[in-house]
């Protein structure tokens, strides 16, 4: 009677179009649970409205998103963070790179268009800012109302996800050139700015590229260098040569940084460091120097090794539903205090958390066993090391049948596409070039 009933209730969830957990429902393949993953996210976690991902959602979809008011306000903090609007050019600057990946490899016209609603809401959160070079992280119910303070890591995906967007073929030539334009705008505000990030009113600056660590350096090269690609300016070439080869204090070039790796990354900040990873990469990718494409690939390999053992904590994951979330971030107004300078809203921000996570504690339970292990799995697909893609595949492929994704509230989670995306592009490439090398014997 068991099986009868188990049967009749897998039934239910194919008919009532739910997916469910790869290893709930077997044989599954990478694809159907990608898929699964993909049916959640256009359901709960993309505003239509704007184009731009939320955080987080309910089960049933429902968002809190912060009113005007709010914004204008600062609550629950003028940084947005722990509302489901704080990352909004951050993961679309992501996810559009999975999507871009997998029109190229599938050709589906879904994908196509919901690659440039994605191009369309980062183009948004460029267009609402007032001061040159700002990028917002996210709107209100109004479409056009956000926080005042953005960020370094929130401004780098927004460059890279358009610089992939515009090279899919996916946009017309004249959206090629009206995103190139503001693309072109942006770096150009930044760059007077000496490459720190604008804020809006009252505040002034919050973040910059300009820090010794590989994170921040391949940052300002990859905008210095996807500018020369676009123009051809010669202003630009002198400005990447002028990055590449400043020496800091420590007497270190910033090429000597990049090669180094990434050390430093910790267990909290490796999906922050990964937008720089995948633009890493491109730069291995575009580089015709010898000498800097050797270091880029060696630093590839380093920052694979390094994020490589935080696959693992998957397995942490236990769907344990009677975790508690909320999802009510105006807990913690409780608290709120007007925020003067940027240092008071990081304060005020770091003391709300603890209520937060007080309030919805299973946000925290999916950022440490979901969302770390799948921005680790992604960064070591994006190395280019092929042993360590090798023997780290069974674990990763494991990990993308593992989670529930109907059940999953954060959706940071979308980085399982980008993680598909790799695999399959990698799939493509190697068909190509056993095909090639079948043409070359039989010539």
């Amino acid at each position: 009677m068991g099986k009868i009933w188990k049967t009749i209730m897998m039934m239910a969830i194919a008919t009532s179009g739910i997916c469910v957990n790869a290893a709930e429902a077997s044989p599954k393949s990478m694809k159907d649970s990608v898929n699964c993953l993909h049916q959640m996210l256009w359901t709960r976690m993309i505003d239509r409205n704007s184009g731009v991902m939320f955080d987080y959602s309910d089960l049933d979809g429902k968002v809190e998103i912060p009113t005007p008011e709010e914004c204008l306000a600062g609550k629950p903090n003028a940084l947005s963070w722990w509302t489901p609007i704080e990352n909004g050019a951050f993961f679309n600057g992501l996810y559009i790179d999975a999507l871009c990946n997998r029109w190229l490899a599938e050709k589906d016209p879904e994908t196509k268009k919901e690659a440039k609603m994605l191009a369309d809401g980062l183009l948004l959160l460029q267009k609402v800012g007032k001061r040159p070079g700002f990028i917002a992280r996210g709107v209100s119910t109004d479409g056009r109302t956000h926080y005042p303070i953005g960020s370094d890591d929130q401004t780098f995906p927004w460059f890279y996800g358009l610089w992939k967007y515009i090279h899919s073929g996916i946009p017309s030539q004249e959206e090629k050139r009206n995103i190139q334009e503001k693309m072109i705008e942006v770096a150009t505000a930044l760059q007077q700015q000496h490459w720190r990030m604008p804020c809006e009113e009252p505040y002034l600056v919050r973040g910059s590229w300009n820090s010794e660590d590989l994170s921040h350096a391949v940052r300002i090269v990859f905008v210095s260098q996807i500018m020369f690609e676009l123009t051809g300016d010669k202003k630009w070439s002198k400005s990447l040569d002028d990055v590449i080869t400043f020496r800091f204090k420590s007497g270190r070039s910033r090429l000597d940084v990049i090669a180094n790796g990434c050390p430093e990354m910790r267990i909290d900040q490796t999906w922050i460091f990964a937008s720089s990873i995948a633009a890493l990469r491109e730069l291995w990718r575009m580089e015709k120097d010898n000498n800097r494409r050797k270091k880029y690939k060696e630093s590839l390999s380093k920052v694979g090794a390094t994020a490589a053992p935080f696959i693992a904590f998957y397995s942490k994951f236990k769907d344990n539903s009677n975790v508690k979330y909320r999802g009510n971030w105006r807990v913690m107004n409780q608290i709120y205090r007007p925020q003067p300078k940027v240092k008071d809203a990081v304060e005020l921000a770091m003391d709300q958390v603890k209520l937060w996570n007080a309030d919805s504690p299973r946000i925290s339970r999916e950022k440490r066993f979901v969302m770390l292990p799948l921005f680790s799995a992604w960064i070591v697909l994006l190395s280019e090391d092929d042993a360590l893609i090798k023997k780290k595949m069974p674990m990763i492929q494991t990990v993308m049948g593992y989670y529930p994704w109907a059940k999953l509230h954060l959706s940071a989670c979308f980085v399982g596409e980008n993680i598909y995306s790799e695999i399959i592009t990698r799939k493509l490439s190697e068909k190509t070039n056993q095909k090639e090398q079948d043409n070359h014997k039989g010539i």
